[in-house]
């Protein structure tokens, strides 16, 4: 048990580690010779690292024993944050930044590995799923709020070196108190409890995993610096276009070709992840107007860095809501049916929408409900679409592929990518003063008519794919 309670306090101290919170990119911009974009680049890439490690995830601790898992990990993230705080170059900080996600995701799976016997007994992914949403979710707002915080009444890179100084105190503890290179996972019933294997990468395909990060930092890259470069019009957002497409296309063929691709083509083409990394997107394109909108209301109300630091604390409370709202659900029924999970939570963005055209104008207090409405939404929706891959029929080896390709179509492909082009397109026609209130108005009514139509569709296609 008191090994347990410590693994439980070092995830509570690696996850603070995130490289860049994009809640201190203001104080960043100044304080460094590194411009908006390459702050936003960084922060993006902890997305990719993170998404890309679920993949590995398996083989990692088939490899590592406990304890040098844990070393491994806060070692990497020691010197992640040390090295931010004193880079003048983009590149280090980019680099640094996709390095702490993928160790971030590892550090949560080896910490949380003796409490999901606890949590969730006999496999209950739902509950499972709730409690690792609310954890992350958790560490994210406090390790943006903290850092934002100092950010602002102080200096950025203070965080950094206090987390820095954590990780370090995490490496002592474990030499403390395990001291044997040998103590496994407290799960003992888990397969990975046994001996460590040293050829558990053998034939791991580096290739794909490269191929794929590549891709995927040069279409971030492109709708980062888009706006900077003129698009197409400049040669840089040309060379990364090119560049993706021709990773792209050796990508497939390197997973036509290869036994053990990065990325399954089974998994790529499976309709129910079509289906899932469909929602994903849908959900993001629907919520770029309105996020928009949140950021030019909440400039022209006045709003200073801390306050807009504060508006988190709903988004967290919602989202809290969300999960015990899913866990209750379970616990009732005793048995999972997405249909209407998602069509809670695509009403609940509908609600989200609607309440942003009643209170846009308001007191500033009145942005509390809209934000409950967003928070509680993708926390039901999350937790439903990554149930749903625990129950979808393919072999249990591919289930972390599957993973990391929802991962991937939500935090990057929907969360940045999408999001990034619409918010562009919309915050253009704001400056240029195309859109009146009314029209705004429209908008979101019309996005909210969007969600409630694309959850009734989804509820539907569901129920006819017996999902």
């Amino acid at each position: 048990m008191a090994a347990k309670l410590l693994l439980f306090i070092f995830f509570i101290i690696m996850q603070l580690s995130g490289g860049v919170h994009l809640s201190a990119a203001k104080q960043m911009v100044g304080s460094t010779a590194l411009m908006s974009e390459d702050i936003l680049l960084a922060g993006y890439s902890t997305f990719v690292g993170l998404s890309l490690c679920f993949v590995a995830m398996p083989r990692l601790m088939r490899r590592f024993a406990l304890s040098t898992s844990i070393i491994i990990c806060a070692s990497v993230l020691m010197l992640c944050n040390a090295a931010i705080c004193f880079a003048e170059s983009s590149i280090v900080v980019i680099v640094c930044c996709f390095l702490a996600g993928f160790f971030r995701m590892w550090a949560c799976f080896i910490c949380n590995s003796g409490l999901r016997p606890v949590i969730a007994a006999g496999n209950n992914w739902p509950v499972w799923f709730c409690y690792i949403y609310f954890m992350l979710d958790t560490m994210i707002q406090i390790g943006g709020f903290a850092e934002g915080y100092v950010a602002i009444t102080s200096e950025w890179w203070y965080f950094n070196i206090a987390v820095a100084c954590l990780q370090a105190v995490v490496i002592v503890l474990t030499l403390i108190f395990f001291r044997s290179p040998n103590v496994r996972y407290p799960d003992a019933s888990h397969p990975d409890a046994a001996q460590t294997d040293k050829s558990a990468f053998r034939g791991f395909d580096w290739l794909g995993g490269a191929l794929w990060a590549v891709a995927l930092f040069c279409l971030i890259y492109i709708c980062v610096y888009g706006g900077k470069y003129h698009w197409l019009s400049g040669w840089q957002i040309r060379t990364a276009a090119c560049v993706a497409a021709v990773t792209i296309a050796i990508d497939v063929w390197h997973t036509r070709k290869t036994s053990n691709p990065f990325i399954s083509l089974t998994v790529l083409r499976n309709p129910a992840i079509l289906l899932i990394v469909a929602i994903f997107c849908a959900m993001y394109i629907l919520l770029s107007p309105c996020h928009s909108v949140e950021h030019a209301y909440t400039a022209q109300l006045g709003y200073t860095d801390l306050q807009v630091l504060l508006l988190n604390i709903p988004v967290f409370i919602g989202a809290t809501s969300g999960c015990v709202y899913c866990y209750l659900k379970i616990r009732r029924k005793g048995e999972w049916v997405s249909q209407p999970m998602i069509f809670t939570g695509f009403s609940a963005l509908a609600l989200y929408e609607v309440s942003m055209c009643l209170f846009i104008g308001a007191e500033r207090h009145y942005f509390i409900m809209p934000l409950l409405f967003r928070g509680f939404a993708e926390a039901v929706i999350w937790v439903s679409l990554l149930t749903r891959l625990t129950k979808l029929n393919i072999p249990p080896q591919l289930l972390p592929q599957a993973i990391s390709v929802s991962m991937l179509a939500s935090l990057v492909i929907g969360g940045v990518i999408t999001s990034s082009v619409m918010n562009g397109i919309y915050m253009y026609s704001l400056s240029t003063a195309t859109l009146t209130m009314q029209q705004i108005y429209g908008v979101l009514t019309a996005t909210a008519i969007g969600f409630l139509l694309t959850g009734a569709l989804l509820r539907i296609s569901l129920i006819h794919r017996r999902m």
